[in-house]
């Protein structure tokens, strides 16, 4: 089971570390990439290969095969040989196609030793060699240019972290040292201290390392050990600082006097030492994402690391050869012992709620990181709107199982449910009706602040934040939550589901509208799932019980957007269509009061279309103009009074009926009692997907109250149901009927 773990925790990592360097080189075109079975294989290969393994950009389906930017991923094991040939081999490969092209190397490395191997043969120099043998070997000048950058990717055993040989009395202490400091708590009773004057929501102290020790931190935790660096990876080049590599190489004893120092923010904890000469930084495991970050100072360290660990490789490359290892062997002493480095290291102790450490730990992070360049994404991600959102989801829905993380770019998650803030705009504003802004729109746009009259910044795409949000709280902010964001987790999986689907098809026509529609199709896929209701404060369908059911909407959209079209002109359908709501909106209107058209035979087909389009997700349109198409046999119906309903599925049946006895008939004496096990007026019972609430509610409101009615049963069960609801009403006989492929299921008062 542990084994399962490591894996995919590791596999996580190694997608993370990809999307990161796609953002980060402005080839992030797809965020579906990732959820295709070809690319879950590759990606798993990459973090788990004990073998030289390489793949492309074009085989995880991340660019195309004429793309003019190409990514070689590989994992580079003994010997090296045989990885450079494997490696040269697939690079041939992906120049069949490209006119021309610029390629990047990235490999993933298990540890600083096996990093600075792989550096050293891939150096500007070695790359330019490659580069001009294969370019001759084709014909051509078809690399522009290929230049590697390696990723530490570490699999670490459970260990507790600490710093070590630290000197307790040269420590400065932030709020000064007390009799408490670093000490238990006091015990309660008259006249002790309160408690969180014994533990102050943030601590600091102060402190000379040896840099060894953080370049040996490094090779432990690798990149995760920078996950909460906002600025880690942007702009990264694979050379190193030529200053701080001089510090180091020629006086290692002015280090201290000539860096900045380096900044560790550790999360969820009190300063606590266990011993005087070392400072517990956290807890690692298989799976288990450190509580602690470097915030400042990772260039230092990942430079300080290349240089002793390339130090080390030139002293094991000197013994190996038969050569003289002692000078490399007496400098790597020196600047083990001379080189030391200003650490401060900041505790922040969660509060009840979480809230104030998360701000405190957002606003530091992003304070100290101004150097280099900071994404809209990050800036986007500290406003009091996201961090409300991201406390809300952490402190009050996650526990009930169908909530999901709010996460920074580039954190690792882990298996947590979880949406980047970029993920969480476009599944919002698709939600809101507005997808072609989901699908045109750049993250820059998608996220931009601008100032308001009062001063404060507020997002310019309204959409993504009401009015009343900031303001609302308690039942009120769960209220607002649900109305607003109730289906953006169900459309940002549906949106992962699509994206895996969408390589079966191969048909043309099919293959305009699929590729360019993802959003159109959410979009509408969940206003028909919520009624055409412009909130979704009772939408509750779990993103799960629709699975089966995409591949088989997907091929309906796509004709009915092509018959919509095609009513007017053989109009083909191009990308631009789908970056606006102009063709949304004529959907849209389709779906809701029945699609016109001058053709007859055209209309009936596109209405039979949109009719089956729903009856896969047991939704019901109204206007009902033409049967649904069931794809032959008889046909399936309820009838009310006089009212004749078709139905495609058991459970449209059955919620059919309940709304109509629940609006006809006053039945509220006895009904928790009869009917409590299946219909409920309490939301969080729906939410708990338990006994006949699992998978997917219906939603009914009646004149009185709002209803959710479960339909995980049998037809027996089902029919037995039925007969004790409409016994409590009082529901005459023959009144209701329910007929199944020709079938009676259920008559009232038989």
């Amino acid at each position: 089971m542990q084994g399962n773990v490591q894996k995919y925790a590791l596999t996580d990592r190694v997608e993370h570390s990809v999307n990161q360097l796609l953002r980060n080189w402005e080839m992030l075109q797809d965020e579906d990439w990732a959820i295709m079975p070809e690319a879950r294989l590759l990606i798993e290969q990459l973090a788990c290969s004990r073998e030289n393994f390489v793949c492309s950009s074009f085989s995880m389906g991340i660019t195309e095969a004429d793309s003019s930017q190409q990514i070689l991923f590989g994992v580079c094991r003994d010997p090296f040989k045989d990885f450079q040939d494997v490696m040269e081999a697939e690079i041939r490969q992906i120049s069949q196609n490209a006119d021309k092209m610029v390629l990047r190397l990235a490999f993933f490395v298990d540890s600083m030793k096996t990093r600075v191997s792989v550096e050293r043969r891939f150096d500007r120099k070695a790359c330019q060699a490659v580069r001009n043998k294969i370019n001759r070997e084709l014909g051509g000048k078809k690399i522009l240019s290929m230049h590697a950058t390696c990723i530490l990717l570490k699999d670490y055993p459970r260990r507790t972290v600490a710093l070590k040989h630290l000197k307790h009395y040269e420590m400065i202490q932030e709020p000064p040292v007390d009799t408490r400091f670093n000490l238990e708590k006091p015990p309660a009773g008259k006249g002790s201290a309160p408690e969180d004057a014994a533990v102050p929501l943030i601590q600091a102290v102060t402190f000379t390392s040896d840099l060894y020790q953080l370049v040996d931190l490094y090779d432990m935790i690798g990149e995760a050990l920078f996950q909460n660096n906002v600025r880690f990876g942007i702009e990264e080049e694979m050379g190193v600082d030529q200053a701080i590599r001089r510090t180091l190489s020629e006086e290692p004893e002015m280090f201290w006097f000539k860096n900045n120092g380096v900044t560790i923010l550790v999360e969820n904890a009190s300063a606590c030492f266990g011993k005087t000469e070392e400072l517990i930084l956290g807890e690692i495991g298989p799976g288990k994402v450190p509580n602690f970050s470097v915030v400042n100072g990772a260039q230092t360290i990942t430079t300080a690391a290349r240089y002793f660990y390339q130090l080390e490789d030139r002293k094991a490359c000197a013994e190996k050869d038969g050569g003289s290892a002692a000078d490399i062997g007496a400098q790597l002493d020196r600047v083990r012992q001379l080189g030391r480095v200003l650490v401060r290291v900041i505790y922040i102790r969660a509060d009840e709620n979480g809230g104030q450490a998360k701000d405190l730990s957002k606003a530091i992070s992003v304070a100290l990181n101004r150097q280099k360049p900071i994404h809209i994404e990050d800036i986007a991600f500290t406003t009091p709107e996201v961090s409300k959102l991201a406390d809300c989801l952490e402190n009050m829905f996650f526990s009930e199982g169908k909530a999901f993380r709010l996460i920074r770019r580039g954190e690792d998650a882990g298996a947590d449910r979880h949406m980047e803030l970029v993920e969480f705009a476009r599944a919002r504003v698709a939600c809101a009706g507005r997808p072609g802004i989901a699908r045109a729109r750049g993250m820059n746009e998608l996220l931009r602040l601008d100032s308001r009259e009062d001063g404060k910044r507020r997002f310019a795409q309204s959409e993504l934040f009401a009015d009343d949000w900031l303001d609302a709280e308690g039942d009120a902010e769960r209220a607002v939550f649900q109305r607003d964001y109730g289906a953006v987790w169900f459309a940002h999986q549906v949106s992962k589901e699509y994206g895996r689907q969408r390589k079966r098809f191969s048909e043309r026509e099919f293959l305009n509208v699929l590729n360019n529609g993802k959003w159109y199709f959410i979009a509408v896929l969940t206003r028909v799932l919520n009624g055409f209701r412009p909130d979704f404060q009772h939408f509750c369908t779990d993103h799960k019980s629709v699975a089966d059911n995409i591949p088989k909407a997907m091929e309906l959209f796509a004709g009915i957007v092509l018959l919509f079209l095609r009513r007017d002109s053989e109009e083909e359908p191009d990308s631009n269509l789908f970056k606006n709501e102009t063709l949304y909106e004529g959907l849209l209107k389709g779906f809701q009061n029945g699609f016109s058209m001058d053709d007859s035979k055209k209309e009936e087909q596109i209405n039979r279309k949109a009719q089956a389009f729903a009856a896969l997700f047991d939704a019901e349109l109204s206007w009902h103009n033409v049967p649904a198409d069931d794809g032959g046999g008889e046909d399936s119906y309820v009838t009310l009074k006089d009212h004749k309903i078709f139905v495609k599925h058991d459970a449209q049946a059955f919620a059919q009926i309940a709304e109509y006895v629940l609006n006809t008939y006053p039945v509220a004496d006895g009904l928790e009692e009869a009917c409590g096990s299946w219909l409920t007026v309490d939301s969080a019972v729906a939410r708990a997907e338990f006994g006949y609430f699992r998978g997917s509610p219906r939603f009914v409101r009646t004149k009185t109250s709002d209803f959710w009615v479960g339909t995980s049963s049998s037809t027996k069960s089902k029919q037995r149901q039925l007969k004790n609801l409409c016994r409590l009403a009082g529901v005459g006989e023959g009144e209701i009927l329910w007929v199944k492929k020709g079938e009676v299921i259920f008559a009232s008062g038989v």
